[in-house]
């Protein structure tokens, strides 16, 4: 329904226990309200008053699918049918979803289906076409993908892209059918900031229980790695550790060490001789797409 809550007097925010994001606020079939966290599925007791201060009132924020879903539901007076990787994940649940679309003629997605079987759609709406965060590089040209390949797909006469900013190139690019008008700026974006495949990229990261833990190992890797950058008098390799772009998954803590510019293979060569990350526990994608 929403993407997460917020408490209208304190602003406190509720947050999984184990993983590192704001926990949603959903309604089953039966219009039962529940909040959920997206990743590790933990389910928490709702409650109208904040935890936090015990005064203010719990509210939604965002705009999640089911919300949506109401609003076409008003604007075209029929429901949608909500296609959804967990609605369309086998061939009986995907058959059955699609019987209920060609009855409805109405398709809400934030998921690319099979759709040779679809006949007499309407309409189809993209849910957040352009996510106001998306961690990576590459993101956005996946994302562009997706919904040049969704859009491609559905012989309809209508397709709405639900999106906060309707002047950005990769949402311009689909409206006026001109692909040039993103890869343009994706390409510029890329060479600009040394990113693949204008450079390389590789990412060390290491998940741990105990904060203490994780800072001590990823610490004493990254000095080792800064002072072999200057023995080796690499100034315009960047290097550099950060949190993982989701902090903490299944109350595992993440941190990860990036290394970055043209040539970072030859460096990274000497890092796996001398300084042996692997049996330090760190996990290494030499050429990461992600930061993810």
């Amino acid at each position: 329904m929403h993407t997460g809550m917020i408490c209208n007097s304190c602003g406190h925010v509720p947050y999984c226990k184990q993983c590192d994001l704001p926990i949603s606020w959903h309604y089953n079939d039966h219009h039962k309200l529940f909040w959920l966290c997206s990743i590790c599925q933990s389910l928490y007791t709702t409650m109208e008053a904040c935890p936090q201060c015990e005064t203010g009132k719990m509210s939604g924020y965002g705009m999640g699918i089911q919300k949506v879903s109401d609003c076409c539901s008003e604007l075209f007076g029929t429901m949608p049918v909500l296609a959804q990787s967990r609605t369309a994940n086998s061939l009986p649940k995907t058959t059955a979803l699609i019987q209920l679309i060609n009855d409805s003629r109405l398709i809400l997605t934030s998921s690319l289906m099979q759709t040779s079987l679809i006949k007499d759609v309407g309409l189809v709406v993209v849910q957040n076409a352009l996510p106001a965060t998306m961690p990576g590089f590459n993101s956005e040209y996946q994302n562009y993908i997706f919904l040049n390949n969704l859009i491609h797909s559905f012989q309809v006469p209508h397709i709405i892209l639900q999106t906060p900013d309707c002047e950005h190139p990769l949402i311009q690019s689909l409206a006026q059918n001109d692909s040039s008008l993103f890869l343009n700026h994706d390409t510029e974006f890329k060479i600009k900031h040394h990113y693949p495949p204008y450079g390389e990229l590789c990412i060390l990261i290491y998940k741990a229980e105990g904060e203490s833990v994780l800072f001590n190992k990823v610490n004493k890797l990254f000095h080792a790695m800064l002072a072999l950058k200057i023995q080796q008098r690499r100034d315009d390799l960047e290097l550099y550790a950060v949190p993982a772009t989701i902090y903490k998954i299944y109350n595992k803590y993440r941190y990860q060490i990036v290394v970055k510019w043209i040539d970072v293979r030859s460096f990274m060569d000497e890092v796996f001789i001398s300084l042996k990350p692997y049996s330090k526990g760190f996990k290494i994608d030499r050429g990461a797409q992600s930061f993810y």
